[in-house]
């Protein structure tokens, strides 16, 4: 596939046979900004299937890396966590995609979400957990009082 973006190659030639899976693209980039922005975006599109994607999360790791105040690299990385079951490593990007913007209502609720899940063997540790995922889903409902997807959410708090 010829392309017309001089910034994107492709690492088979069209002649040769391979299926779309195995021709991958590799990006000439010259600026640290634009790949970083690539890299997200190939991260957020492997992560949309249900399933955990350990590309997905080297993706968007690098994204990260490369440009650490991206905050919906974060929240993306955070969600590919999610899916893992890697409720801790997930709690810390959203707390990492909040430092760029704390009023991010999605990411609020996720985090309120993640919160809640973490199973924490110290009574009190969950209970901290507990009161910090009511706290941040009232702060989703104050934001924005015609959130619907925020009043469900803190509905289940009660």
């Amino acid at each position: 596939l010829p392309s017309t973006r001089p910034w994107l190659c492709w690492t088979a030639s069209p002649s040769t046979s391979v299926s779309a899976n195995q021709m991958a693209p590799t990006f000439v980039v010259q600026n640290k900004k634009e790949k970083a922005e690539l890299l997200y975006l190939r991260g957020k599109a492997l992560d949309f299937l249900p399933e955990y994607s350990k590309n997905a999360e080297e993706c968007l790791s690098k994204a990260i890396k490369l440009m650490p105040t991206n905050a919906r690299a974060w929240d993306a990385l955070g969600h590919v966590y999610w899916k893992k079951a890697s409720l801790v490593e997930s709690r810390k990007c959203f707390e990492g995609s909040l430092e760029q913007d704390e009023d991010d209502i999605e990411v609020l609720r996720n985090l309120s979400m993640v919160c809640r899940q973490i199973q924490e063997p110290n009574d009190e540790q969950r209970r901290k957990n507990y009161l910090l995922s009511i706290q941040l889903a009232n702060k989703c409902v104050t934001l924005d009082m015609k959130d619907s997807q925020s009043w469900c959410k803190c509905s289940y708090l009660k």
